[in-house]
């Protein structure tokens, strides 16, 4: 499986849309498949975001420990339709013992911006009740308002995430071709992110050039404080 072998290094990974019972991916559980090719991401939690006919959603995969699942219920676009975007939660501890909790985010690409900015609001405010360092990863569906081709209003999301300095990410000023995620055959934007606490450093921050998806995939290297 494609996913798998891209994957298969990685201590954390963060996967959008995991398909765990829809017609297009034949009702394969999307996480479940790739577990049993890689025996060494031994956690997995997932959050089924959708109740209408087909279930996809947001999974956590870790080779070491995952505690502490948690849905953080985020601004809805439409939720009477029965679908939600909601986030995933999990406390992660590594073998050095520096435990920290993963967010696992998908915003909602057809809402309007208000809605992507109020969940970056939501975000924060679970970030702040934590005794632990929160990293907030996956498909923002927005942009800041500087970079190119973004169509959200001012400020987006993503210029209040990097305006409320609480992380660092990359690309933080101006957007690298190694950092455009948005399409996979040509991409233009960044949409897709990573943000990790102000005291970690990043090692290394790039996507990687794949098919398989619409979105190319951020593989990245932090060291922890």
């Amino acid at each position: 499986m494609a996913i798998a072998a891209l994957i298969k290094d990685m201590d954390v990974v963060v996967l959008n849309e995991a398909d765990f019972s829809a017609p297009w991916s034949f009702w394969i559980h999307n996480h479940e498949t790739i577990m049993k090719g890689l025996a060494d991401f031994k956690y997995s939690m997932s959050v089924e975001n959708s109740t209408v006919g087909w279930q996809s959603g947001n999974v956590i995969l870790s080779r070491y420990p995952l505690s502490n699942r948690e849905i953080i219920a985020l601004p809805q676009h439409s939720p009477v339709a029965g679908f939600r975007r909601d986030a995933l939660a999990a406390t992660v501890t590594p073998p050095n013992g520096k435990a920290f909790k993963i967010v696992a985010v998908h915003l909602d690409w057809h809402s309007f911006s208000r809605v992507r900015r109020l969940s970056i609001l939501a975000l924060f405010s679970y970030m702040q009740k934590q005794t632990l360092p929160v990293v907030i990863a996956g498909d923002f569906n927005s942009t800041p308002f500087s970079f190119p081709h973004c169509q959200d209003l001012n400020p987006t999301a993503l210029d209040i995430m990097i305006q409320s300095k609480a992380f660092i990410t990359h690309p933080m000023v101006h957007p690298l071709p190694e950092t455009l995620t948005f399409p996979s055959y040509d991409p233009k934007l960044v949409l897709d992110w990573i943000f990790v606490p102000t005291f970690w450093k990043i090692l290394d921050y790039r996507t990687r050039d794949v098919l398989f998806s619409d979105h190319r995939p951020i593989l990245a290297e932090f060291e922890t404080g």
